[in-house]
């Protein structure tokens, strides 16, 4: 049970793999672009359900990272905890998704 004041959001820190996902889906060759790795999928996932979340990174300033800070603000994830020093390269997840030999879809990483 949390230990909480009535009205108050549940609260969590995180940390752990934080990366851009680069997806590449079924219908269109081109690519779309998440915050991803553990961290950042169980980070949007508890915003998204009313958390405040706050997750420590090393994320440089590099293009991938901005895209991963962008991504996790649209889900309420509070991202002034992601260029914590020394910054470091943002880490970077392709995944392409394919259809297994009974139709479903799968993903695989590359």
């Amino acid at each position: 049970m949390l230990n909480r004041k009535k009205g108050q959001n549940p609260s969590l820190l995180t940390s752990g793999f934080l990366a851009l996902d680069v997806v590449f889906g079924l219908e269109n060759s081109r690519p779309r672009f998440y915050a991803g790795g553990t961290c950042g999928n169980v980070a949007a996932g508890l915003a998204f359900l009313g958390w405040d979340v706050w997750p420590l990174a090393r994320l440089s300033d590099d293009s991938a990272g901005g895209v991963v800070r962008r991504d996790l603000a649209r889900w309420g994830v509070k991202t002034q905890y992601l260029s914590l020093s020394p910054a470091a390269p943002t880490p970077i997840v392709l995944e392409r998704i394919v259809r297994g030999k009974n139709g479903v879809p799968r993903h695989r990483f590359l």
